[in-house]
């Protein structure tokens, strides 16, 4: 099997990711080293630990931020606490 060695960019890892999650749903619950081995195969692209590491920090700051402010601003989770205990909604 011919595997390219050549760097994966960060929207290649992004969309081999999203593929293998649609594809095998509990992908993601196992080692970052199987998971790479997996990518590797299914693409025949190197995928290593470090591309997922950096996959996986890269993606921790996408929170909405304006959301979440506009959120915060609008009570949504005190609202969102009181309709699902029932309180107010009686």
């Amino acid at each position: 099997m011919n595997v390219s060695t050549s760097k994966l960019t960060h929207p290649e890892i992004v969309i081999m990711i999203e593929l293998m999650k649609s594809e095998y749903p509990d992908f993601e619950n196992q080692e970052m080293e199987l998971m790479a081995q997996q990518i590797s195969a299914e693409f025949n692209q190197l995928c290593t630990v470090q591309d997922l590491e950096r996959y996986y920090s890269d993606n921790d700051f996408d929170e909405d931020f304006e959301l979440e402010s506009r959120r915060l601003e609008a009570n949504y989770y005190k609202n969102l606490e009181e309709y699902e205990s029932g309180i107010g909604f009686r």
